[in-house]
């Protein structure tokens, strides 16, 4: 039997309903990143929402805890997952000084640290296709930084107007805290490994930091340093 308008309206709003009541029963959502090699992927709770694809929130409707020190989340570990892989030659690399470095980035990413943690020494720079002549394909900068016994270290990630090739996983049933610091919305996870990792833009450049080893307080200088 052909249905009339109401029964075609009851039926449209019933799988509305039924749609919404699914969403509703949904509590994690997942935002994912790409990586250099392999990647892990950041799944946060609904209302962390997309941080990681670079829409932050308005630091003005944030209190200002930067004087109370920081908020770290605590949140479980997930899954490892892949993604393509980016392959690099070294003769695309474009060797910068510190100073072209901070130039091209149009920030300062270079974190001031505790005495004892002494940088890797990798090279600065950025890989363009064509021998170094062509359009940049892989901007992504990785510094690294460890005490002589290894017991503490901090690992500075980011790149110049979008995600680094790189993130982490987070599983929380609830929205992350953020910190304010500087003016500048930063998420801080701990993932009950020992490390906690911080997330945060600056000048236009997505920063995402792992520390190992270091207190609250050294932890907030550090950001507070790349967010003056």
């Amino acid at each position: 039997m052909m249905k009339n308008h109401s029964d075609v309206a009851n039926n449209v709003f019933r799988r509305r309903d039924e749609y919404n009541a699914a969403q509703r029963r949904r509590k994690k959502t997942a935002v994912k990143a790409g990586s250099f090699i392999a990647c892990l992927c950041l799944i946060a709770a609904a209302g962390f929402g997309i941080f990681k694809s670079g829409i932050l929130r308005n630091s003005n409707e944030i209190p200002d805890n930067a004087q109370t020190g920081i908020k770290i989340n605590k949140v479980a570990s997930g899954s490892a997952s892949t993604s393509p892989d980016i392959y690099t030659s070294l003769e695309d690399f474009i060797e910068f000084s510190r100073q072209e470095t901070v130039e091209y980035y149009g920030s300062n990413i270079f974190p001031e640290l505790p005495a004892d943690l002494h940088e890797s020494g990798d090279k600065n720079g950025i890989y363009r296709k064509d021998k170094g002549t062509g359009e940049i394909y892989f901007s992504t900068f990785t510094l690294r930084y460890r005490s002589s016994d290894s017991s503490r270290s901090v690992e500075v990630k980011g790149d110049k107007g979008q995600k680094p090739f790189s993130c982490v996983v987070a599983i929380s049933d609830e929205p992350l805290e953020p910190t304010v610091i500087n003016g500048e919305t930063v998420f801080f996870e701990d993932f009950g490994s020992g490390s906690i990792y911080a997330e945060f833009t600056h000048n236009n450049v997505f920063f995402e930091i792992s520390f190992h080893g270091l207190s609250e307080e050294e932890i907030f200088n550090v950001v507070s340093s790349l967010t003056k």
